[in-house]
């Protein structure tokens, strides 16, 4: 019995503890996928090993991982009894714990499992249903291979266009990714009241409606006075590669800088290099910009005394150091010169080629580099998620990323 005991404070120690690994690897933006693979499969294994593990020995996090597991692997579920079962834990469109361990384990759980074991599929009806019922719902089923329904969702888009109904960014994703959105309904999209309507008819408007969804993007962000939706619009100018928002960056982060590194993360074409330089010479961005510098170019620079910044008013002089901007400046030189128009972890790739040249590596900074590149339905998912490893791999095996491991 003690031993059995032990065992189960192993585990339990060890699921803790790789849920504490596994947010930190997520906050970095960057990481080789091998290494949050191993840790994703290894945090599944301490769950499953705490199955018959009683419950007053576990915290209240693992418990309801266990319990969660609990209902994924028992042998006479059904579609409809998960379906029923995440809807009975989610009130008012926001999920409890139990639900959030269900959408976890949904990720983590190879994709074949699900494929063998549950077959989800249902009247058009109930996907409207499910939509203006309980769009959290939508969370959950993103994790199976659903062939969704075009003209159902167009009804749904419509609805929420209309203020019918708020959908969450992943539920706006979905149904702004599909193949018949048309430019009048981008066009209500750009200006729509609710952000996350706008986020996704932008990030499907770079990739079909440029030029009006460029302007369309100037227009917002000039009108919003919310700063945490301005920097939101701005990674989504970043992906656009329009240098039209180098200045307006610029102005933004110095006034706000502690968005800096978040922003500039996702400039990542060649020619915003300049601007992520211009941000290291500056006091209070400084440190934040040199940090998205190592994301792009993964190159590191000596340190200098900053003598002169107009910009910092609460330093005395040479109290400071900024990154070497000479050296960087050659850095960047030396990046204009060769093949590819972006950069991300010193990898030079372009839209065609940025599912290979980037091949194994995940995060968030590889997710958005790779949304206009992929078909705008997944490109979608990558944008609104930030996925585990299964879920990644299967993203870009839809799209035929048969180099990704």
């Amino acid at each position: 019995m003690f031993e059995v005991v032990a065992r189960a404070n192993i585990h339990h120690q060890q699921v803790v503890k790789l849920l504490k690994q596994r947010k930190k690897v997520h906050q970095t933006l960057l990481y080789e996928q091998g290494r949050i693979t191993t840790l994703e499969q290894s945090l599944c294994a301490h769950i499953y090993a705490l199955q018959d593990a009683e419950p007053d020995i576990l915290k209240a996090e693992v418990t309801v991982l266990v319990d969660a597991l609990n209902i994924l692997t028992d042998d006479q579920l059904t579609s409809e009894q998960l379906i029923n079962s995440y809807e009975q834990q989610t009130t008012a469109g926001q999920a409890n714990e139990l639900a959030k361990a269900i959408e976890l384990l949904c990720s983590l759980l190879p994709a074949g499992y699900f494929e063998k074991k549950l077959k989800i599929e249902f009247e058009n009806n109930f996907l409207e249903d499910i939509l203006y019922r309980n769009s959290q719902l939508l969370e959950l089923l993103i994790h199976f291979n659903i062939a969704w329904p075009i003209e159902p969702l167009q009804v749904v888009r419509q609805s929420a266009l209309a203020a019918k109904f708020s959908p969450s960014l992943t539920v706006a994703c979905l149904l702004f990714g599909q193949s018949n959105v048309s430019t009048q309904e981008l066009a209500q999209g750009y200006q729509h009241p609710l952000f996350s309507i706008a986020q996704a008819s932008f990030i499907k408007g770079l990739a079909i409606d440029k030029t009006n969804a460029q302007i369309a993007l100037f227009n917002r962000f000039a009108k919003t006075t919310d700063v945490a939706e301005k920097a939101e619009l701005l990674t989504i100018a970043g992906l656009s590669g329009d240098n039209r928002w180098l200045e307006p960056c610029a102005i933004f982060c110095q006034e706000y800088p502690q968005y800096t590194f978040t922003v500039l993360s996702h400039f990542q074409h060649k020619s915003s290099l300049t601007l992520v330089i211009e941000l290291m010479a500056v006091a209070q961005t400084s440190e934040q910009a040199y940090q998205a510098w190592l994301l792009l170019t993964h190159t590191k620079l000596l340190k200098k005394p900053q003598l002169q910044d107009s910009h910092n008013k609460q330093r005395q002089a040479g109290e400071l150091t900024i990154p070497n901007i000479e050296q960087a400046e050659l850095s960047r030189q030396a990046l204009m010169v060769q093949a590819g128009t972006k950069v991300l972890a010193g990898i030079l790739f372009d839209d065609l080629n940025a599912l290979e040249k980037l091949s194994g590596l995940q995060g968030q900074a590889v997710q958005r580099a790779l949304v206009l590149s992929h078909s705008t339905e997944s490109g979608m998912l990558l944008y609104c998620q930030q996925l585990s490893s299964t879920s990644f791999i299967k993203t870009v095996r839809q799209q035929g990323g048969q180099n990704v491991t």
